[in-house]
């Protein structure tokens, strides 16, 4: 033997046992991120199969065998699911459920009838098909972060490399029943890879779970909660400085709207906010770099580029009919309310803040002149 076989089991699960407890700690930390309970319990039923080789090195029996690689089998399972669970896959725990139960029914039975090494075999080579259907997973949500999604499959790749080589091993002895517990070097070389990669794993895990973190808080923070847009926040920081000339920035107002809310009750008052949300985002989805935000409470901000003014108040004009035209249905009450715009368009060297100021002015215009219209500086366009 390269290495005293005990003594690598021993190391190998003290390190999945202190990756077990940590990410079993960082999922009771953040409830919401599945996949690390489903990788924790996968590390933690890990470890016990390799207490139990451990322990049947020395005292060897086929029982203890099939125990040991049920457990491995259970655990690699459940890892697979944690990695479909962090792809956003849905139905995981049925699938891990499944994999589970035909591994365990395809490799239990050999033990039982004493052929423990065909056992071994089929439960090698299981290991390694599970651990290259995670290592899979991880390959399709490369584009997310390359770095560590594909060093994180390419770990499991590694360690599913060395379960077929003492599936392999034991092909090669010819050994349908064992004598006593497996001893080659396929055996030390797995459980040192083992320990290597099930580090890496795990750092790499943890790491790739707070990069996403950090994007979701900072997505959280530039999105309205309600709507789904940007918020007043994250407007301003896409548009610093100087714009294009022929931006167009265009904002709404839903007029009267404290009186939907005194009416029918805030909840209303959401929906109809929400509703519109959803009508003035199609009705841009075919202008020219369109972004839309709220800037809070019943406002609303659009900034798009148009060839002309003319095509940039048909776009905004488009809006405001819709909105006109649309019924919101909230609980038992039919609501229906129009908006008021101001439109303004970017000239040579001038700033977002300047270009929203105007088309501000040109919204007050607007509400002043009767409501439900667009207004354009001096350019008037009544419903």
């Amino acid at each position: 033997m390269l290495f005293d076989q005990i003594s690598l089991l021993l190391a190998l699960g003290f390190c999945a046992g202190a990756l077990g407890v940590t990410l079993l700690g960082a999922w009771y930390a953040s409830r919401s991120d599945i996949f690390l309970l489903y990788l924790g319990v996968g590390v933690m039923l890990l470890v016990i199969g390799i207490a139990v080789f451990s322990n049947y090195a020395e005292h060897y029996s086929a029982e203890r065998h099939m125990v040991a690689f049920v457990m491995l089998i259970l655990g690699f399972s459940a890892i697979w699911g944690s990695a479909r669970r962090f792809m956003g896959r849905r139905s995981v725990l049925r699938f891990t459920l499944v994999v589970a139960t035909l591994g365990t029914f395809s490799a239990a039975p050999f033990f039982i009838a004493g052929f423990d090494g065909l056992g071994a075999i089929i439960a090698n080579l299981l290991c390694m098909a599970f651990q290259i259907g995670t290592a899979y997973e991880f390959w399709r949500g490369r584009r997310e972060a390359p770095v560590p999604m594909l060093g994180v499959g390419a770990l499991y790749l590694v360690n599913a490399t060395s379960f077929g080589l003492c599936a392999l091993a034991l092909m090669l002895e010819g050994d349908m029943v064992l004598a006593g517990a497996p001893s080659n070097r396929a055996e030390d070389l797995n459980a040192l890879i083992s320990i290597f990669s099930m580090s890496g794993i795990g750092a790499l895990s943890l790491a790739l779970n707070q990069t996403r973190l950090a994007r979701r808080h900072r997505d959280e923070s530039l999105t309205d909660a309600l709507t789904g847009l940007l918020n007043r926040r994250a407007l301003f920081q896409r548009h610093e400085g100087v714009l294009e000339s022929g931006t167009v920035v265009l904002i709404c107002d839903l007029d009267l709207f404290k009186a939907v809310n005194d009416r029918f009750g805030h909840a209303a008052g959401d929906v109809v906010l929400m509703e519109f949300a959803e009508t003035a985002r199609a009705c841009l989805a075919n202008a020219k770099d369109a972004v839309s935000a709220r800037l809070g409470g019943e406002e609303f901000a659009f900034v798009y580029n148009a060839d002309n003014t003319p095509q940039a108040v048909k776009i905004a004009e488009r809006v405001r009919e819709a909105a006109a035209a649309q019924t919101v249905q909230a609980g038992e009450h039919i609501i229906r309310f129009t908006i008021s715009a101001g439109l303004a368009i970017a000239k040579d060297g001038e700033r977002f803040e300047t270009v929203l100021d105007r088309a501000d002015a040109a919204l007050y215009s607007a509400k002043r002149s009767g409501r439900n219209q667009v207004s354009l500086g001096t350019l008037h366009l009544v419903a």
